[in-house]
């Protein structure tokens, strides 16, 4: 199996105790590893893929942190750059009573905005099967040109690119900036996933059927539809696809978007070709993305509960 690539925001998620109205109104924080590429990256690593994480974190105590946590998940850190002058990025979360994640976040100034993909990095790029990576490394203009740079020696090397809009609107100079950027980006990708208020934020009340077929006249050849509890919609070989939920006891739904995209990822990289997966294969795929986001959200913290394979297909056979 080829490699992997998450390329992207890593970063430290700071989550509420209780279920405070926002974290303003919390006193007592709990300590986590985030960012959403990364957060795929580690449900990659214990799904057992070749996976490696392209990003930069201060070089502080933070950073150190979330390396060591990418690395425990098996995760290649090798090219993870520690900058002196930038401190790692946090983010502050607290869960409303369904346990849904709200975020506040500060992205200027912080690490992951100064990443550089240099020589190697591209090379890695080059040689991988899958680039995965979201929407914040368009906001600020410096990152922005290196996620660009990265687009294109994949789309050169013919590497399939995996698009995850994950939008923060707040980071964002305007809506019309972030639809504008995420625009641009969309027809690089061949695997676009999208949570239910992004669908609705860029199409609007668009019937969802019409609206992928236009995504795919760009390029997606599978397009993602999370919808939380109500498990998710895909879009692949011209037909639309529903998916249920599996039903756990959610703790935390912080990054289960993120472990879905990884189960998913982690099957398609067995493959040469999308157009060589049937409608059925692609279920199967689907489901078992399903799975490794249920079991995520039984633990508080994005990574914390992620399964490995054994885990997973467990979960799978129980259910069957």
């Amino acid at each position: 199996m080829l490699r992997i690539v998450c390329f992207g925001e890593i970063l430290v998620d700071f989550t509420a105790r209780g279920t405070p109205a926002s974290p303003g109104d919390a006193s007592i924080f709990e300590k986590y590893p985030g960012g959403a590429p990364a957060n795929t990256a580690s449900a990659l690593g214990r799904l057992g893929a070749e996976v490696a994480m392209l990003g930069s974190v201060g070089a502080d105590y933070f950073g150190e942190f979330l390396k060591n946590e990418l690395d425990h998940n098996g995760v290649d850190t090798r090219y993870v750059q520690f900058l002196k002058n930038r401190p790692t990025a946090v983010v502050f979360v607290s869960l409303d009573s369904r346990k849904v994640p709200h975020f506040h976040s500060f992205g200027e100034g912080v690490a992951y905005n100064y990443f550089r993909a240099g020589r190697k990095a591209l090379g890695l790029i080059s040689g991988a099967r899958i680039l995965h990576f979201s929407s914040v490394s368009l906001i600020q203009a410096p990152y922005r040109k290196e996620a660009m740079k990265a687009l294109e020696a994949a789309r050169k090397a013919g590497v399939w690119v995996s698009f995850d809009p994950n939008i923060r609107l707040h980071l964002f100079k305007s809506d019309k900036s972030a639809r504008d950027l995420i625009t641009k980006a969309v027809p690089y990708a061949r695997i676009l996933k999208l949570g239910e208020e992004e669908f609705r934020f860029l199409f609007g009340g668009a019937d969802p059927e019409m609206a992928c077929a236009k995504l795919a006249r760009k390029g997606a050849e599978l397009i993602l539809i999370t919808e939380g509890e109500k498990g998710s919609t895909f879009y692949f070989k011209g037909t639309l696809q529903r998916a249920g939920a599996f039903p756990v006891k959610t703790v935390d739904s912080t990054g289960a978007g993120d472990a879905y995209i990884g189960g998913i990822l982690s099957r398609l990289a067995a493959y040469k070709e999308m157009g060589e997966i049937s409608l059925e294969e692609m279920r199967e795929i689907v489901r078992f993305g399903s799975a490794v986001a249920a079991i995520s959200t039984t633990k508080r913290g994005a990574t914390t509960a992620l399964p490995d394979l054994k885990q997973t297909l467990r979960f799978l056979k129980v259910r069957s």
